[in-house]
């Protein structure tokens, strides 16, 4: 294995609007991945040597964590594209070019940050030999959305 990596990431993006219960879905998150063997796999190293570990659910140290999009203590609402409204060659064109952010996004971010953060977060190198290979992240934009 070549060490922690984003190589194989599979990011999806989704952009909720409504009341949304956080520990509901992270209960419902962890709920997939108790299901699904290969979602709770680690590669361990012993001697030189990776192998297979399924992990029990009980065992299995995973969140679901929020960073908040706040605007500088201002009421105004944070703006993005709604790439709903774009053919999906304007979409394209349309993307902002940024770099991932530095670390992973905790806390607070502005939402200038916020494409860097959301780039960061889908590059994120997994160490599959003490992870397994899920992560999710949210992204609070305001109380509903």
């Amino acid at each position: 294995l070549e060490g922690p990596s984003p190589t194989y990431n599979s990011p999806v993006v989704l952009r909720l609007s409504g009341e949304l219960n956080r520990e509901a879905l992270g209960l419902a998150l962890r709920d997939v991945i108790a299901r699904h063997e290969a979602l709770r796999t680690v590669f361990p190293v012993a001697e030189g040597e990776p192998y297979q570990q399924v992990l029990d659910i009980a065992d299995l140290v995973w969140d679901l964590p929020v960073t908040h999009v706040v605007d500088g203590g201002s009421a105004a609402p944070v703006h993005l594209l709604d790439l709903d409204a774009l053919s999906w060659d304007e979409a394209v064109r349309e993307l902002p070019l940024v770099g991932p952010m530095d670390g992973t996004p905790t806390g607070e971010i502005s939402p200038e940050q916020l494409p860097g953060a959301i780039a960061g977060v889908a590059g994120y190198a997994f160490d599959l030999a003490v992870e397994v290979p899920v992560r999710a992240w949210l992204f609070a934009v305001s109380p509903e959305e």
